[in-house]
C-alpha cells in the first residue's frame, strides 16, 4: 500500500470515524493499485516496500478521500443554493494532474521521441535529449 489509514485520516476534515477504517483501508488499497499500474513494476515494488514519495502519498490520499466522501457515486448534490458536481463518479479514479504527479515521481518524462518524415526518410528527434533531460 502506498499510504496508510493514518495518513488519510490526517487529511480528512474531522478524521475518519472508527467504523469506516476498514472501508478506508480497502479504498487505499484500490487507489494504490491504480497508482502502481501507472509506473513500472520495479518502481511499484520499491514504493510498496520502502514507502512512496510524499507527492504519491498525497495523490493516493486525495483519490481515496473522494471515494470515501462519495460512496454511492452521486454525480451531483444540491443543498439550498449550493450545488456540488463531479465529472467522474465511477468509484476510484485519478485526475490527469494526479496521474502526471505519479509519473513525475517515478521519473517518467512527460514527453517522448518524435519521428518526422522528411523527403529522404524518417529522422528521429529525441525530445528528452533536445531538452537536456
Amino acid at each position: 500500500m502506498l499510504a496508510t489509514v493514518t495518513e488519510l485520516d490526517a487529511r480528512t476534515p474531522g478524521g475518519i470515524p472508527s467504523d469506516e477504517e476498514i472501508r478506508a483501508q480497502a479504498v487505499i488499497e484500490d487507489v494504490s493499485a491504480f497508482v502502481s499500474d501507472l509506473v513500472d513494476a520495479d518502481t511499484a515494488e520499491t514504493w510498496d516496500n520502502e514507502g512512496a514519495p510524499g507527492s504519491v502519498v498525497a495523490v493516493v490520499c486525495a483519490a481515496a478521500g473522494r471515494a470515501l466522501v462519495n460512496p454511492y457515486q452521486h454525480a451531483s448534490v444540491t443543498e439550498g443554493n449550493f450545488t456540488w458536481r463531479a465529472d467522474n463518479t465511477s468509484g476510484v479514479w485519478l485526475t490527469n494532474d494526479e496521474k502526471a504527479t505519479v509519473r513525475r515521481a517515478a521519473g517518467i518524462p512527460g514527453w517522448a521521441s518524435v519521428e518526422i518524415e522528411h523527403h529522404y526518410g524518417f529522422v528521429r528527434y529525441p525530445v528528452d535529449e533536445m531538452l537536456g533531460s
